[in-house]
């Protein structure tokens, strides 16, 4: 065994003193400084030269004294202490936190002479710890409270924490869903189309398979307690072991979108009958801007203008000439009330065709506000029929009144329920004297010289 010889020990011992981190203080059996090394002056601020010789300048209030004076009586009947921890003020005022070991300082010929203090400056770490519980509370009430749920997964997609939101979205208790993989059955997982969701697709077995983030992902999840689907949109991220490239555990958000996906689904649903009734309406459509340019027809709207779908597009009902000028300025002031949010109609119009015939239509326009713009949804019914028939129907009345008016007898056209005179021809005139307008609206009676015989008569109907 080799021996280190005094001088070597001397001087192993100085460049301990000088270069340790922590501070070295001897006390002599007063509590009085006789050793002070640099780590103490550095940690504490006060100079060696200001304090040797000096009470001990770290017993700073009475308390502090009757606890000192107890430990040091302890210390010099033989007893050590390692790695307390207690709370200091520096020269300066400011808080330092220590780990503080003591011992019985002995000579040569192992007598007392004093106390050795070795002080450690945790303050930094002390403070790092502080802020990482904080951090901790933090993101565990944050874990608690949010309203996305939250769920950890290991390297096999196990199940292993879960935060009350996960619970509440997924309908299951974490012990419930402990255990549970992407692959389980009890899921029930579907698509957007209903149809099944693998494991092997699962946002969480892609980021352990792929040791990439997945975002985004929907799924529709079965929830127990409310017999029905909640839809998720999932956010899975891969946690990586030590050598950065393996996923250890997928760290999973997700957030309810289930009422935002019925109501988007109902959108699409309203979206997709209203295409259908705009494509197959047997009444010509169009939408148009509040300048009278066209964004779209159907293909009624094309049967009735003989104008293709395509050539609609972009174009105004002036560049197409599809009315007259005085139809054109009567149509510009109905679309001025449009604007105004009124729905008007039904206005006739006769448009011009693309082949150079006309058809008369019986129009209605629709203010749509779609976000902060106004559009107009139009309706145009082709009205040919209807306005030969009204034709026809006057033709055959002027036709029955020149006829009626050639009889020299008298004909009256009377309500079956008053008995009053609805029309008559002109030969009442002749026969009884009185004009076509004195007659109109009047009773039969006054025409009857026998008004027994004809009350009689209007009895029996």
């Amino acid at each position: 065994m080799t021996e280190v010889c005094p001088t070597t020990s001397l001087h192993l011992h100085e460049a301990l003193y000088q270069a340790s981190p922590m501070a070295i203080i001897t006390l002599d059996f007063e509590g009085r400084v006789t050793l002070w090394n640099p780590a103490a002056e550095r940690i504490f601020g006060w100079r060696k030269e200001d304090v040797l010789g000096c009470p001990y300048p770290l017993v700073q209030c009475a308390a502090q004294q009757a606890e000192f004076q107890q430990n040091m009586a302890r210390n010099l009947a033989g007893e050590t202490f390692q790695g307390v921890p207690i709370e200091r003020c520096r020269r300066d005022g400011t808080k330092v936190y220590l780990n503080a070991s003591s011992a019985p300082l002995k000579d040569g010929d192992n007598w007392n002479i004093g106390i050795l203090i070795i002080l450690e400056d945790v303050t930094a770490r002390r403070t790092t710890e502080q802020r990482l519980r904080e951090s901790e509370n933090r993101y565990r009430h944050l874990f608690e409270t949010m309203a996305q749920g939250v769920v950890y997964q290991d390297a096999d997609g196990l199940i292993t924490a879960a935060n009350p939101a996960a619970e509440k979205i997924l309908g299951l208790s974490l012990a419930q869903m402990q255990g549970r993989t992407p692959f389980d059955p009890r899921w029930r997982s579907i698509r957007e189309d209903g149809s099944d969701f693998p494991g092997d697709q699962h946002p969480v077995t892609i980021a352990l398979r792929e040791g990439r983030e997945v975002r985004d992902g929907l799924m529709g999840i079965f929830n127990p307690p409310k017999n029905a689907y909640r839809w998720i949109k999932i956010h899975a991220v891969p946690l990586f072991g030590k050598d950065g490239r393996t996923p250890v555990r997928v760290f999973t958000t997700f957030e309810d979108i289930t009422a935002r996906y019925l109501a988007e689904q109902e959108v699409r649903a309203s979206e997709e009958r209203f295409h259908n009734f705009f494509e197959h309406a047997p009444d010509g459509m169009y939408l148009m801007d509040l300048k009278g340019i066209f964004r779209g027809s159907n293909a009624a709207a094309a049967k009735i203008s003989g104008y293709q779908r395509a050539e609609f597009l972009g174009r105004s009902y002036l560049d197409l000439a599809l009315f007259s000028p005085s139809d054109q300025d009567r149509a510009a002031t109905i679309l001025a009330r449009s604007a105004l949010g009124e729905t008007t109609g039904p206005d006739e119009f006769l448009l011009h065709r693309r082949d150079g015939g006309t058809v008369p239509i019986e129009a209605r326009n629709i203010p749509l506000r779609l976000g902060e713009q106004v559009e107009v949804l139009g309706i145009a019914r082709d009205i040919s029929q209807r306005k030969e028939a009204e034709r026809q129907v006057r033709e055959k009345g002027e036709l029955l009144e020149a006829t009626l008016s050639s009889l020299d007898e008298a004909i009256f056209v009377i309500n079956p329920e008053d008995r009053t005179i609805v029309s008559a021809n002109r030969s009442v005139g002749r026969v009884f004297g009185y004009l076509v307008e004195e007659v109109v609206g009047r009773g039969t009676a006054f025409l009857h010289a026998d008004r027994g015989a004809y009350e009689e008569w209007a009895r029996k109907g």
